[in-house]
């Protein structure tokens, strides 16, 4: 088959946000500030058809296909039936389907007191202490008809529901995407004639939107308590100092509930992919975790002259698992291949990110509105967060690949990659029994149907992702920043490059497991601005190196997902025509640079997209 697909999408987005916050000038001495905040966001389907609708779409003429991926993209060429040039609407039908009804809802109460006692000696002590209760829950439930053999025959579809497209056109700004080798045509369609029409064919309405009742539903609360103290003063010296001195606790409580799918078997129920299939009914899992961390801070700025300033500082910081790694909750994915399948899971228990931090830094004011400085920086990490895949066997399933049936097939000449072989062999010889269901054929004339793994066929693996912390190491750098404004005549230029080295990186070289650390990589931005009278114009160039950003995405051992370099430049010009109203024209990507991901060598393409330039008209009038 040549697949297809196309996607409708439908979500409504919501905020309500409240906050009160009031400052008191005890007296001359004491300042007090109070601030309570609640806000809410809200993601929810906006459409019976689901936050997302798939339909999967085949036209059964593909022949043998090769791949050449030594260019930017790689470029499929599809051996189709004699006489036919493109992918024709007559040869197309409906496949698999899934529609989705995904909900997401965060909640954050946060209450903050702060204040400042300043001394007689210009030195001050400042405190606060801040409570925060953050709810996070993520609700899921899918249709899926893993029809993947086809709803009916090509014939049951209207010619006019299909348009004929060409991929290339999409991406004419890789150097290669005008290759004659490139078999790009596919067919687009009109979303809602072609799931009517399925409908039709099927006989099954439901089948074609989304469910109402979740399958899946995360929730999790993470409770914060917080309170600190910094003193601050300066010494007169000959060359003045100013020091602050501080310590902050943070305690932590994480409640996670987790109701989930319980599996109960695997069929294959077409030639190239496995189903996990589920018992009706779920209940909800309990999990907790806990930490608390006492943060000590020193910062310290020597004036060293008017122009100069050397600054040193030492501070201990956490950074707080993501809401979606503390979610409890193991979920397998639905497709199992022949060697096994894949799932995820949250883990509750996580301690945070702990990172002691060195910074030293020397600036330079030589001018109004002008200045360069250089600085160093070191973060010795401990409880490093990282997703590590572990190889279960949840539930215990049964997998028909091996199994008794598999191997009689085998026996008879079946090759073992040959899945087409294997079934219709256990189709024609086993037909009726345990665990084999023959529905009928397809349009090819292959029979169609199940074959579910019985009692003493092997246990399925499966490779679960999940977040754990892992080993200590360190990261360090320099950044080197410098702004020129060239006198009164609003004319300027800043620019600045940091440079990172860490021991938390991944060698492509290496197939063991490893445990690096996501989005390092070094940095620099360009900027030429013209400030002055009603005109403000800013042109800049920025540009990232290379940077890991994922593992994962198949693969044994797991690949990395490293995004290339990328470098682009943007420009906003303003106009302020009157005092209160303001126009602008904005161009993002103006150069048309392109974005892509790949494995362990640059062939492996993950990801590969252009957006091409975009440009914004805005006017602004404030009351």
């Amino acid at each position: 088959d040549l697949s297809m697909g196309g996607m409708q999408l439908a979500t409504k987005n919501s905020g309500d946000s409240l906050g009160f916050n009031v400052e008191w000038e005890v007296n001359d001495s004491l300042k007090l500030a109070f601030d309570y905040h609640n806000s809410s966001a809200e993601s929810r389907p906006d459409s019976h058809l689901g936050s997302a609708g798939v339909l999967g779409v085949a036209a059964y003429v593909r022949g043998n296909t090769t791949v050449d991926y030594s260019g930017e993209i790689p470029i499929v060429n599809v051996q189709l039936p004699p006489g036919m040039s493109s992918v024709p609407a007559s040869a197309a039908l409906v496949t698999g389907s899934v529609f989705q009804n995904s909900y997401n809802k965060s909640e954050v109460e946060q209450l903050q007191a702060d204040g400042r006692f300043e001394f007689g000696d210009y030195s001050g002590l400042d405190f606060g202490i801040a409570a925060t209760e953050v709810n996070n829950r993520t609700a899921a439930a899918v249709m899926q008809r893993d029809t993947w053999g086809g709803v009916g025959t090509p014939g049951d579809y209207d010619d006019s529901i299909w348009t004929a497209d060409n991929m290339s056109r999409y991406f004419d700004s890789f150097g290669n995407s005008n290759n004659p080798m490139w078999t790009d045509d596919f067919l687009v369609f009109d979303f809602e004639r072609l799931r009517q029409a399925a409908i039709a064919v099927s006989g099954c309405a439901s089948c074609y939107e989304m469910p109402t009742q979740f399958t899946d539903d995360l929730r999790t609360t993470e409770k914060s308590k917080s309170a600190y103290l910094q003193y601050t003063t300066s010494f007169d010296w000959s060359m003045p100092l100013d020091v602050a001195v501080g310590v902050r606790y943070e305690q932590t409580d994480v409640d996670s509930s987790a109701l989930v799918r319980i599996a109960n078997g695997i069929s294959w129920d077409s030639a190239n992919e496995l189903y996990v299939t589920y018992q009706p009914g779920q209940g909800f899992t309990e999990l907790e975790g806990d930490y608390d961390y006492f943060l000590p801070n020193l910062d310290m700025a020597l004036h060293v002259t008017d122009e100069i300033v050397a600054r040193a500082s030492y501070s201990e910081t956490i950074g707080r698992p993501g809401w979606q790694q503390i979610q409890g909750g193991q979920r397998l994915a639905n497709i199992v291949r022949v060697d096994g399948g894949d799932g995820s899971s949250g883990n509750p228990g996580l301690e945070p990110l702990l990172s002691r931090n060195f910074d030293l830094s020397l600036e330079w004011y030589y001018g109004e509105s002008s200045y360069a400085s250089i600085g160093y920086f070191r973060k010795n990490i401990k409880n490093f967060i990282s997703d590590t895949i572990v190889r279960e066997t949840p539930f215990n399933l049964h997998t028909p690949v091996g199994g008794a049936y598999w191997n009689a097939a085998l026996a008879d000449g079946c090759a073992a990659g040959d899945m087409v072989c294997i079934r219709n062999y256990i189709f024609t010889n086993y037909a009726g029994s345990p665990g084999v269901t023959v529905t009928g054929t397809d349009s090819s004339g292959a029979l169609t149907g199940s074959i579910v793994g019985q009692p003493g066929d092997p246990i399925a693996g499966f490779d679960i992702t999940i977040p754990a912390n892992q080993r200590s190491d360190h990261l360090d750098g320099f950044e080197v920043n410098v702004q020129h404004v060239f006198g009164e005549s609003g004319f300027g230029l800043a620019a600045n490059y940091t440079k990172v080295d860490s021991g938390l990186t991944f060698d492509n070289s290496d197939l063991g497991t490893q445990y690096p650390m996501i989005g390092l990589s070094d940095s620099a931005n360009l900027v030429a601005f013209y400030d002055k009278n009603a005109w403000q114009v800013r042109v800049a160039y920025n540009w990232r190196d290379e940077f890991l950003n994922g593992i994962g995405g198949g693969g044994t051992p797991p690949n990395p997902n490293w995004t290339e370099e990328y470098g682009q430049v943007d420009a906003i010009i303003s106009y302020e025509v009157m005092e209160n109203l303001t126009l602008s024209l904005e161009g993002i990507n103006l150069t048309d640079e392109t974005q892509r991901i790949h494995a362990r060598h640059e062939n492996m393409v993950r990801f590969a997209t252009q957006t091409g330039p975009r440009y914004m008209f805005g006017v602004r009038y404030r009351f």
